[in-house]
This record gives C-alpha cells, structure tokens and sequence, in this order.
C-alpha cells in the first residue's frame, strides 16, 4: 500500500510539471521560480471518500476472515475425526473387519481434509487478489482526484511546481508554500453532514494495507502429510 501510494505520489508530481508545460506562457513566467508543496499522503488519509472506501474494505477483508476462521474449525473437527479412526484401526479390541472399516473411514477422511486444505488455500488467494486491486483501485481513484484538487490550487496561485512533502525528494520547504490543508478543504467539501468527523489523530493513521490490515491471515495446514 505505501509502495503504491508513493509511486502515485510520484505520478502525481509529474502530473503537476506536465500541467504547467500546458499553462499560457503569462501564468508560467509570472510563477517562474516559484513552488509549492502538499502532504500527499495526509491529504489521502483525510480525504472521507477515501476513508468511507477503505472502512468498506476492510469490512470486506473482516467478513473472509470469518469464513476462512470456520472453515479451519471445520478442518480441525475433520483431523480429531481421523485420529479417532486411525486409533480404532489399530486398537486390536476390534475384530479385523471393524479395523479394516475404521481404516477406509479414515482413508476417506483424509482425502476430504486435504479437498478442504485446497479450497481454503484457493480461498485465501482469492481473496487477497481481490482484496489487492480493490485497494489498488480505491488509491487510483483517489490520487486522480486529489491531483485534479492540487492541479486546480496551483494554477489559481500561477504556480508550475507542486511537491510531495511526504515523499523522499523534500529536504526542506518553507510551511507557507504548503497547501495540504486547502487541498483537503475543497476535497472534504461535499463531505455529507452526518458522516462522522474524524480527530486530528487519524491523520497519523496509516491508510489500508492490502498485506496486513486488508490481507487475511494465512492458513496453516489442518493435517499433517
């Protein structure tokens, strides 16, 4: 996710130079020199669309999580069933042919178990490729709409530069050139009145990883070869 979001970050830059290229010749000469900067990645972590999209996410990656949990307790009841067979077949109290049926039960069982460790394995890549391009997409999305916000404040103040103060490219830069907090006003701007305010902290927060917070959790094997 951060990969993702610096490589557009990056775009993004490139995308504000390109822009200024196309600026009449008046607007770029009365801005030359000059340069602005934006948090890119806190404008993403505080823009609500973006944030309403990953909470639907991760409520997405928290429903397989559920689905993969029962169907590894299933799996577990399966493997106490097998060693229940496999200790009956060898239990000499039975006659052979109630071994020899406890043992084809249990030859039965452990093919079931190893079909149900290849469904939850399928499953689980599933979803993590699912969940992978939705998140993909809502950080595309996303970063075109905070590059249009960005593009937008840049040529109202004549500017042909924007930087990305999160990115690894900003040593230093005057806090009077940054226009992260007009970016996210205009973004917010048609924010709905009953979604719920986010605090000052939820701008540290880091936005959905599609290897960790959106990722389900890898199965372990159910039964032993």
């Amino acid at each position: 996710m951060k990969k993702l979001l610096l490589a557009l970050s990056l775009a993004l830059c490139s995308g504000a130079l390109f822009a200024a290229d196309k600026a009449p010749a008046s607007t770029a000469a009365s801005a030359s020199g000059s340069y602005l900067t934006a948090d890119v990645q806190k404008i993403f972590q505080n823009y609500y669309k973006a944030q309403d999209a990953q909470a639907k996410l991760q409520a997405s990656a928290d429903r397989a999580q559920q689905e993969m949990n029962a169907m590894l307790e299933s799996g577990r009841d399966m493997v106490k069933q097998l060693q229940d067979l496999r200790d009956k077949s060898n239990n000499p109290a039975f006659n052979d042919d109630a071994r020899s049926k406890f043992t084809a039960e249990a030859d039965d069982t452990e093919m079931q178990i190893r079909q149900k460790e290849r469904e939850l394995n399928e499953f689980r890549m599933q979803t993590e490729r699912t969940l992978n391009q939705q998140n993909a997409t809502l950080v595309e999305m996303s970063m075109q709409e905070i590059q249009t916000a960005i593009k937008k404040i840049a040529q109202d103040r004549g500017v042909n530069l924007v930087l990305n103060s999160s990115g690894p490219f900003v040593v230093y830069s005057d806090l009077g050139l940054d226009i992260t907090d007009l970016a996210l006003t205009r973004l917010n701007a048609d924010k709905p009145k009953t979604a719920d305010k986010k605090g000052a902290s939820d701008s540290k927060a880091a936005p959905a990883k599609t290897s960790s917070n959106t990722n389900v959790k890898s199965s372990s094997k159910t039964a032993s070869n």
